[in-house]
C-alpha cells in the first residue's frame, strides 16, 4: 500500500491516515465455499400460458441472476420465431 497524495487513504476508525507499507505477510482468511455444486437443468413443462423450467438445487438460485435475460432462449416449435420470456 502507497499512501495516496490526495484522494481516498486506508484510515483507522479515529481518521488517522495509515502510513505506507510493502512487503507484508497477508493471510487469505476467507473461508471456502460449502456449495460448489452448480444447479443443472431438470426438466421443462408448460402450464397453460407458463413455461417451468425445473433446476436441481432450485432454492439455491440466485433471484437476480434469473430475471429478466436468465441466459436462454425460447423458440417456436420450427425453432424460427423466437418467444419473449
Amino acid at each position: 500500500y502507497t499512501k495516496p497524495t490526495s484522494g481516498a487513504v486506508v484510515q483507522d476508525a479515529a481518521g488517522n491516515d495509515a502510513a505506507d507499507f510493502s512487503a507484508k505477510p497477508v493471510t487469505n482468511t476467507t473461508p471456502a465455499p460449502s456449495d460448489t455444486t452448480a444447479p443443472e437443468f431438470s426438466r421443462a413443462a408448460v402450464n397453460g400460458n407458463e413455461l417451468v423450467l425445473t433446476y436441481t438445487e432450485a432454492g439455491t438460485l440466485d433471484p437476480a441472476a434469473v430475471a429478466g435475460n436468465a441466459g436462454f432462449t425460447v423458440n417456436t416449435v420450427a425453432g424460427a420465431t423466437a418467444i419473449t420470456v
